[in-house]
């Protein structure tokens, strides 16, 4: 806990971006294969459906939502950070309606629905864009002046929420996970890929 002792809260909620990102990398690659072939790795696009519901928005977004925008909401917000706070909220849910759609359109390819790639391929380049701008709204407009309203004190008492909401959920599966992906040993890939 030493090391905690030294972060910050947003330290965390950082971190966990920069895996969702390296998913998000994979799941252009998938993109561009599907472009380029016409199929659909199923299994791949059934495990980021999953990492998406789980690791982004149940573990992340939920750390965000319930700890510390919810902490934030009994601080005398500036009117700018109120709207921003609205406007992150409203990408969840975006969100969220994006991965019902990638979910709902990759049931239709597997039952040979016409149309059902380029639905898959328009939603993904819709799930890039939204995550790419609401992960820099936070990182470098609105992580850092959030601190600023919480104690030392407050922000360590965060963290050891954090740690403590993250023990209800299965973290380190989904970190690996995408790890597996881009380095994954040729029988995963096998599953995955077809190669």
């Amino acid at each position: 806990m030493n090391e905690a002792h030294n972060m910050k809260p947003i330290g965390i909620l950082m971190r966990e971006h920069r895996i969702i990102e390296r998913m998000l990398a994979l799941l252009g690659k998938e993109m561009d294969a599907m472009k380029a072939t016409g199929k659909i790795h199923i299994d791949f696009l059934t495990t980021a459906v999953d990492f998406f519901r789980m690791y982004s928005d149940k573990i992340h977004h939920g750390k965000e939502e319930d700890i510390l925008f919810h902490r934030l909401s009994a601080k005398p917000l500036s009117i700018e950070h109120r709207r921003t706070i609205s406007q992150l909220m409203d990408d969840h849910m975006t969100a969220r309606s994006y991965i019902r759609a990638l979910d709902g359109a990759r049931d239709r390819y597997m039952h040979n629905s016409p149309g059902a790639i380029l639905e898959i391929i328009v939603t993904i380049e819709q799930i890039q864009l939204l995550y790419a701008a609401h992960i820099e709204s936070e990182d470098k407009h609105f992580f850092y002046p959030a601190m600023d309203y919480f104690s030392d004190e407050e922000q360590a008492q965060m963290i050891r929420d954090f740690f403590e909401y993250d023990q209800t959920f299965n973290k380190e599966k989904y970190e690996s996970m995408v790890k597996q992906f881009e380095t994954g040993p040729p029988v995963i890939m096998k599953k995955i890929y077809d190669v």
